[in-house]
């Protein structure tokens, strides 16, 4: 299920929000795609708000639905050019839709806010946060996500797709130095493996992880205007 929004434009985003999250979530970082003269599209995840489905992936299964949004855009609507903006699992899961050997040449990158290297370091992260021991917790958890979903999660993340980004796509990163989740540096050395023919890494001073627009919303928002333009 999705939503879109058509400002006259032959060019759309498709904005990717993080888990238990909605389109609705999404509105809010429609605008600065629409001021860079972008039509958006919001939807729910698989398994999210009225979209079918009653498990979700962490992006590994997800991604192929965002494929088919892009077709749909381009083949449905004429749009010419697509770029995917995602929050948290929603980079995650444009990265592997922009990664994957299925990707159209219109579907030109990503914006990625938060980016993790893997879900199982994350995950780890809010254990600890939290007062508990990281074993046997994760590897409990990392286990019960593998037989439920088929997929291994603990294994498969940015981290292993960022290095094999097509050269072709571009990518903008956005991220928070304050952010316990989706450890900054990490993030960046991940980065800088990234053999993309256009990238840039932009860093704000604050903002836990998942609100770095709310806190710098101007600088966020010429960020994806200028890179994006």
């Amino acid at each position: 299920f999705g939503e879109y929004f058509a400002f006259g434009y032959n060019r759309a985003a498709i904005i990717i929000a993080g888990r238990t999250e909605g389109l609705k979530y999404s509105y809010y970082f429609a605008s600065p795609y629409k001021e860079a003269g972008y039509n958006v599209l919001v939807i729910d995840n698989r398994s999210h708000g009225e979209s079918d489905g009653t498990l979700n992936s962490l992006g590994l299964v997800e991604y192929r639905d965002v494929l088919a949004w892009a077709r749909f855009l381009h083949d449905e609507l004429y749009i010419r050019k697509v770029v995917l903006h995602g929050i948290c699992i929603g980079s995650a899961t444009a990265l592997y839709a922009v990664s994957s050997p299925d990707c159209p040449q219109y579907l030109e990158g990503l914006t990625a806010e938060g980016m993790y290297t893997s879900f199982k370091a994350s995950f780890a992260e809010h254990v600890k946060e939290e007062g508990k021991p990281t074993f046997p917790f994760v590897w409990i958890f990392f286990r019960i996500v593998k037989k439920r979903l088929g997929v291994d999660a603990a294994k498969k993340g940015p981290e292993a797709f960022m290095k094999d980004l097509n050269p072709s796509k571009r990518i903008l990163m956005l991220h928070s130095k304050e952010d316990l989740y989706s450890l900054p540096e990490k993030t960046y050395a991940m980065f800088e493996t990234c053999s993309a023919k256009e990238k840039r890494f932009v860093w704000f001073d604050h903002g836990r992880h998942s609100f770095v627009r709310i806190n710098n919303c101007e600088a966020y928002d010429r960020a994806i205007r200028e890179f994006w333009r």
